[in-house]
This record gives C-alpha cells, sequence and structure tokens, in this order.
C-alpha cells in the first residue's frame, strides 16, 4: 500500500469495557428448559452442561462450534427456503430442531476425515443417533445425513450425502423415552449417579474434573445407531444441492472493501476467479466462521449496534456502528499478543478499511474487533482497539482517489498497473501474477 495509514492514526486504546461486554455475551449459555435429542446423545455431558455451567468449552471447542453453527446457517438459506429450515419437532417432552425439514427431516454436519465410503453408524454414531430421533419425533421413517468434510491439505472439502429409512419409528421412541426418564431423574434429584459413562470420557471432555465418569461401570451405548439400517450414497442430492451454493465471483457492484486491494479488486472482476464446488465450500466455511463469531458476540445486531449507510461517487456499503463508534470484526492468525502501538502497522489492511469507514460516515474514531484465533487463552483471543484518526478529510481524499482511479481502468483512460498495489504477502500468491505487476520481494 502506498498509503501509509499508520501515519493517520493518533491513538489506539485496548477498550476493556466494551471487550467485557461482548466477552459476557460470547460465555453466556443459552437457558435450556427442556431435554432435547442432543441430550440424548450423552445425557451425562447434558447432566454437567446445566449443573455446571461455570465450566465453559475450551477456545477451541468454542471457535469449532461458532464455524460450525455459521456454515449451518448459510449453507441452510442457500440450499433451501426459510419455511423448511430448523424445524421444531417435539415428542413426549422431548424437543429437537430439524436443520432441513421439506419432504425428508435432514441433519446437517460439519467434520474431517469422511468419504462415501465410511459408514456413519461407527464412524459417527452421534450423527446417526440424533438422525434416528428427529425421524422418530417428526414420525417419518426417511432420513438423510448432509456431511461437509473440511479436508485437510491433501484431500479438497467434498459434500456427502447419505439417507436410510429407519424401519421401526416405535422402537425409536422406546429408547428416547428411557433415556429421556434417566436424564429427568438425575436432575431432579440433582445426582449423576443413574447416567452411563460418557463417550467422551478420557477424550479431553470439558467436564472430566467433576463427571466421576471413571468410576461408572455403565458405557454408553448408541444404540439407535447400532441397530440403524445400512447408509446409501446419494450423490446426485449431493450435486443438487452443491449447484446451489452461491459462486465465487466478485461483488455484484462496488463496495468499500474494493478501494482496500483495489488492483486486486479489478483484476478479480476482469478475470474471476474459477467457480469450483471446492472453492464454494472453503468460501462458505470461511464465511461461517466470520458469522458464528460475529452472531456469538452479538455486536451487530440489538439496541447497540446499526447499520449505517455510507456512499462514494457508484458505492454504496453499509458501515455498522456499534454504540455509537464505527466497528469491524476481523481475525488474527498470530501466536503472540502484539503490543497495541503495532496495531497499525500489523494489520494496515484492516485499520485502513475502518479508517475509510471512520470518514465516509464522518467520524475520526473507530473500534476494531480482533479475535486472535491461534492463542490459547480465550481472555486474550478477543481484544478491542478503539482508534482515533488524524485527518479524516485526507482519508476520504484518498478513498475518492482510489475511486477515481478505478473508474478511470474500468473506462480505459488508465492501465490496471496505475492502481494501487498489493502488500508483498498478497501479491505473493496471487493468481493474477505477474500480469497484475504487483512487485513481489525476492525473499518473499
Amino acid at each position: 500500500m502506498d498509503f501509509d495509514i499508520a501515519s493517520h492514526v493518533t491513538s489506539v486504546d485496548a477498550n476493556r469495557t466494551v471487550k467485557d461486554a461482548l466477552l459476557a455475551r460470547l460465555r453466556t449459555p443459552r437457558p435450556r428448559r427442556r431435554i432435547s435429542v442432543t441430550d440424548l446423545t450423552n445425557p451425562r455431558k447434558a447432566f454437567m452442561q446445566r449443573t455446571h455451567s461455570e465450566i465453559q468449552p475450551t477456545p477451541e471447542r468454542r471457535q469449532a462450534m461458532m464455524t460450525g453453527t455459521g456454515f449451518h446457517d448459510l449453507f441452510g438459506h442457500a440450499v433451501s427456503s426459510e419455511e423448511y429450515l430448523e424445524q421444531l419437532v417435539e415428542w413426549e417432552g422431548v424437543v429437537g430442531k430439524i436443520d432441513i425439514y421439506r419432504d425428508v427431516p435432514t441433519e446437517l454436519k460439519t467434520t474431517h476425515g469422511m468419504d462415501e465410503e465410511t459408514d456413519p453408524r461407527l464412524a459417527r454414531s452421534s450423527y446417526v443417533e440424533q438422525l434416528a430421533m428427529y425421524c422418530a419425533l417428526a414420525d417419518h421413517s426417511q432420513g438423510r445425513l448432509v456431511i461437509f468434510d473440511r479436508g485437510d491439505g491433501a484431500k479438497p472439502p467434498s459434500l456427502l450425502v447419505q439417507d436410510t429409512t429407519f424401519p421401526d419409528l416405535d422402537a425409536l421412541r422406546r429408547e428416547i423415552a428411557r433415556r429421556r426418564d434417566r436424564l429427568s431423574a438425575a436432575l431432579e434429584k440433582e445426582d449423576p449417579a443413574g447416567l452411563p459413562r460418557c463417550p467422551w470420557s478420557g477424550r479431553g471432555c470439558e467436564y472430566e474434573a467433576v463427571c466421576g465418569c471413571a468410576a461408572v461401570a455403565e458405557r454408553f451405548e448408541p444404540t439407535l445407531a447400532r441397530g440403524a439400517p445400512e447408509f446409501t450414497s446419494n450423490p446426485a442430492m449431493a450435486r443438487e444441492l452443491l449447484a446451489l451454493l452461491p459462486k465465487r465471483a466478485p461483488p455484484s457492484r462496488p463496495r468499500v472493501q474494493g478501494l482496500i486491494y483495489p488492483r486486486r479488486a479489478h483484476f478479480d472482476a476482469v478475470h474471476p476467479p474459477e467457480d469450483t464446488d471446492e472453492g464454494r465450500l472453503e468460501d462458505l466455511e470461511r464465511r461461517g466462521w466470520y458469522k458464528g463469531l460475529r452472531d456469538a458476540l452479538q455486536y451487530g445486531e440489538g439496541s447497540d449496534s446499526v447499520k449505517r449507510p455510507v456512499a462514494l461517487g457508484e458505492i454504496a456499503d453499509l458501515v455498522t456502528v456499534y454504540r455509537g463508534v464505527p466497528t469491524i470484526l476481523r481475525t488474527a492468525k498470530l501466536y503472540s499478543l502484539p503490543s497495541r502501538e503495532k496495531v497499525a502497522k500489523l494489520f494496515p489492511n484492516h485499520v485502513l478499511r475502518l479508517a475509510f469507514d471512520c470518514a465516509l460516515a464522518g467520524m475520526d474514531r473507530g473500534r476494531l474487533l480482533l479475535y486472535f484465533e491461534r492463542l490459547k487463552d480465550e481472555d486474550s483471543r478477543l481484544m478491542v482497539y478503539d482508534i482515533t484518526f488524524r485527518d479524516v478529510e485526507g482519508i476520504r481524499r484518498e478513498a475518492e482517489r482510489r475511486h477515481l482511479d478505478m473508474e478511470q481502468v474500468r473506462d480505459g483512460a488508465l492501465p490496471p498497473q496505475a492502481l494501487t498495489a498489493c502488500p508483498d504477502w498478497m501479491a505473493r500468491n496471487c493468481p493474477h501474477q505477474p500480469t497484475c505487476a504487483c512487485p513481489v520481494s525476492k525473499s518473499g
């Protein structure tokens, strides 16, 4: 970037008040009044969750949960309509929410290490147990698992669809009632003695210090999964669902984000990235992580937050104003927490986006929420930086200059190489090299 945003920063303050309020939202469990299908896949853990609310999931576990929640929401809205999403079913005091229920109860899961040959009854018995109970509560014998496998370095992400038919719903309901009664009795007595050992005993469960599983002889048995019929792979349905996912493409209209890396934004628009199934899934997971984190923090909704429209030429966008201050949320992959004085130098792209938002909204102070996803301590993972800028009009002029340059490039009056170049770390692996001509250091 040829515009030094760090020189326009007058102060960076760590806002403890806002941080504590956001962390409290992140850690506050939702009230649970009724017994759920999820509870019955692990009754002893369900007991501990209700009676030991002071024990929190590990940061890694919470992060995985937020990613999964965000992915579920985005995927569900991409492949189905509102009237079929998150359908509540209940039976004899047990409730459940089916991810998608149009013609077949469908359970969506995210995991890794699965393919079409994997038997979910053995590899992911809890998935099958949930699906079986949903089918029983819905009084529908057919069920479907939709599994997003994240893949790894050697295996790309994939979407698997597996179907089965449960022949005896009454038998499923009898087992549901048996587990419900045991969990209800334990909760009433405030004593887990009648509950079987958790399937996660000895495998890193956060309740190991208080659950007493080591002294429990009876082991939890996933009888619903063991007794389920064989699943059948449904690749045609997987292809149909993948086709419904949003395509990988640049924004349909100019946005403020395009001003941060204008040269990359231009080349992405002229030569959009290849639209592949794997790319769609990766994009959806990445956006799901941000959505899950944003929803968990709740900073983007409620009376504390409003969306303020801003405009610059043909650019029309929305700025999130949280507690009266323009606010953006970003993640970072550092292994240690930097000093606040280095924030503008380490994250110039984030600070520049915040500065543009502030300038377009007519304010000189913004708020950067940074979630350091690799730090061990959750208190350190979330940092709230209040950043004050000098010469807001100069920052706005820089945004106007970049916007004008992009218009002239689009109209053919300037070559694309006249646009602000991308930073070295970004140019190094850019698919548009060497045409874009962004400089890359020899050390890279």
